[in-house]
């Protein structure tokens, strides 16, 4: 096509040299430059490739009407020459509607593509417009307006391959959607989703698995598909796995509560006794409100109690929730600052008393007279102790005792820091189960 276009600029060149120096009949200028118009014109639509013949009679009828205009024979050139533009004018034709047709089916298989990039979402007003673009340029090709409505699908093509290329480059959001469901199914598994919930757990399993293949071969539309049903699905799961955990440790606690009753215990540990009950209902009222994880906690620490209980000697008379106070036994065993002072530590119960709440500042107190010294206590639990703000009614503290300085219970009490401020003794709530 190069070759033909460069052939044509040669003859109008030559064309207007005769035209300067020809000394007999009239130069058919006119009729020689509408065939070259013409020719470029079909040539713009692609003539050399939907109309290869008639293009190349163009072009040869426009050469032949030169070499006439050389010998002087103006009235066969101009004949030529406008045998030449009809030529044109018939691959223009030819060609039009069917660059048009190829340019639409290019537009829709990119807009599909981008469909199935998720651009609809991720790239959306690059999608809409070709979305709106391919439907113009359709309605155009019916109405036979061929050459916009493959103007009209070229812009669209464009569009639909920009929004492709910006959905693709967004598909770290499919990859971290997948992270949060996987981390969904994980905690659901510790909980006993394969026992509680299997029909859910294999349906958010199998629809990561269709996610993460989609994410690789990004057809993201699939992947963030798959993603919604496994995390609906992953969701499910956990709630019903926590929930079945949750009547399973009530169940426990209760056994291990009337155990702990008739136990030898129970008596010399009416504290640890009474505690474990109070966990038991908060437990029991947690899980009628849906509150499974921290009904399991709840319920994990009136077994932990009970445990306790079961574990006492009777008649040790020691009261672990009165801060190291010393109650030694009817048969003079020993006290329970004998005991702190040979293990190394005490142990303190986190009480509930709404109208002066425990926290590690007042423990520190009691213990080191020095509020200040709280980090202690936190470093020595760090095990249970996650955040010092936080601290529940029937923890059982590690009090290490080096260097301790015991104060009497009269003692006035600094106000609690921010680092572990007054109203931190709360109702269970952590994040797993310790069962």
């Amino acid at each position: 096509m190069k070759s033909g276009k460069r052939i044509v600029v040669v003859l109008i060149g030559a064309l207007f040299m005769a035209a300067a120096i020809g000394c007999g009949e009239k130069v058919p200028i006119r009729e020689m430059s509408e065939a070259k118009v013409a020719i470029s014109k079909a040539e713009s639509v692609k003539a050399d490739k939907y109309a290869p013949d008639e293009i190349k009679a163009a072009r040869g009828g426009l050469m032949e009407s030169h070499s006439l205009v050389m010998k002087d024979d103006q009235e066969k050139a101009a004949k030529e020459a406008n045998n030449a533009r009809i030529k044109a004018e018939e691959a223009y034709s030819k060609s039009v509607p069917l660059l048009a047709k190829d340019t639409i089916t290019r537009a829709e298989k990119s807009l599909e593509e981008a469909t199935d990039a998720y651009a609809e979402s991720l790239a959306r007003t690059e999608y809409l417009r070709a979305q709106e673009g391919v439907k113009d340029s359709n309605k155009k090709f019916e109405d036979k307006d061929f050459y916009h409505a493959y103007l009209k699908a070229s812009a669209a093509d464009e569009d639909a391959k920009r929004a492709r290329d910006i959905a693709i480059g967004k598909k770290g959001l499919l990859g971290d959607s997948i992270a949060d469901v996987n981390a969904t199914i994980d905690r659901a598994k510790k909980y006993n989703a394969d026992k509680y919930a299997p029909e859910n757990l294999k349906l958010a399993e199998d629809n990561v698995k269709i996610a993460s293949d989609s994410l690789q071969s990004v057809h993201l539309k699939q992947g963030f598909s798959a993603i919604e049903v496994a995390k609906i699905n992953a969701d499910e799961a956990l709630i019903r796995s926590m929930k079945g955990t949750s009547s399973a440790a009530i169940d426990d606690a209760k056994l291990h509560l009337s155990k702990a009753e008739k136990s030898s215990g129970a008596s010399a540990a009416a504290t640890d006794l009474a505690l474990a009950r109070e966990s038991l209902k908060s437990s029991q009222d947690l899980h009628e409100k849906g509150k499974y994880e921290e009904s399991i906690t709840a319920a994990s620490d009136s077994k932990r109690l009970s445990l306790i209980v079961m574990n006492t000697k009777s008649g040790a008379g020691i009261d672990v929730s009165a801060g190291g106070k010393e109650t030694a036994d009817k048969e003079g065993t020993k006290s329970q600052s004998e005991i702190d002072r040979e293990r190394g530590y005490a142990i303190y119960v986190v009480r509930y008393i709404p109208e002066n709440r425990d926290c590690l500042w007042k423990i520190a107190k009691r213990y080191y007279g020095d509020g200040k010294k709280w980090p202690v206590i936190h470093e020595a639990n760090r095990d249970r102790i996650r955040n010092p703000h936080l601290i529940y009614p029937g923890w059982q503290l590690k009090i290490p005792l080096e260097g301790a300085e015991q104060k009497k219970s009269s003692a006035k009490e600094e106000k609690a820091p921010k680092a572990a401020g007054e109203g931190d003794a709360k109702r269970p709530q952590v994040d797993q189960p310790e069962f």
